[in-house]
């Protein structure tokens, strides 16, 4: 899957306060009490975040999981701005569904 490098200083991400281990699925199937980890052994976790839309904008609010790398679960206080460190987005095409999904992913959180 190909992934786009998004500037996340220009888009504003509101922390909607869940943070859950990223499940491992093995054969389309979850694993249970199994956490996906990075190429370097490190754990995966998703944030849910609001994309906070220009109020002038026409778009509608979404509310997307960002899969960030940490030995920890991250702590960030809920409804507060945050900022990711090599923030992607990826697209695939569910095989299941046979739609198109999005995913984003990032190496860390930026400090405030």
């Amino acid at each position: 899957m190909r992934s786009f490098p998004i500037d996340s200083d220009r888009i504003n991400l509101i922390f909607a306060g869940s943070i859950m281990p990223k499940p491992l699925f093995e054969d389309g199937k979850r694993v249970e009490g199994r956490q996906v980890t990075d190429d370097y052994g490190t754990p995966v976790w998703v944030m849910d975040c609001i994309v906070d839309v220009d109020e002038e904008s026409n778009d509608r609010t979404e509310i997307i999981g960002v899969a960030v790398s940490s030995p920890v679960q991250p702590v960030v206080k809920k409804w507060t701005p945050v900022r990711f460190e090599n923030l992607e987005a990826g697209v695939y095409l569910d095989r299941r569904t046979n739609q198109i999904k999005q995913t984003f992913r990032a190496s860390g959180i930026k400090e405030a």
